[in-house]
């Protein structure tokens, strides 16, 4: 198993640090991947802020946020969203800010269902 740890906005593993545009939420390691939560920062805006890196360090990918279907009459179009938590790991679950729970893809960061909850 590699050691991984992380402080602020950096996250170790082995012998490599890798520095975030942001602060680091939430940190695990899932199969063979570091999953990544970001803290949304200071600017209200549509944050992706979740990302898997490899073992050594290197950016898989970002997920993708919901969009909300046209179909979808009276939910607010906000540009505020960011994931909040990481509500399952296996499989990959995450809750956002504008009350969408998403089931992701692990290997590509794609959503594969989203539910409006509020």
């Amino acid at each position: 198993m590699n050691p991984i740890s992380f402080s602020e906005n950096k996250f170790y593993i082995n012998n490599e640090v890798v520095t975030l545009d942001n602060e680091i939420m939430e940190l695990h390691m899932i199969k063979d991947k570091i999953l990544v939560l970001l803290q949304p920062g200071k600017v209200a805006i549509h944050y992706k802020n979740m990302r898997a890196f490899d073992l050594k360090g290197n950016l898989l990918w970002i997920a993708d946020l919901p969009s909300v279907p046209d179909y979808f009459p009276g939910v607010c179009r906000s540009k505020l969203d960011f994931y909040w938590n990481i509500t399952n790991k296996d499989p990959l679950e995450v809750s956002t800010f504008s009350c969408w729970a998403c089931k992701i893809d692990l290997n590509t960061g794609k959503i594969l269902k989203q539910d409006f909850t509020k």
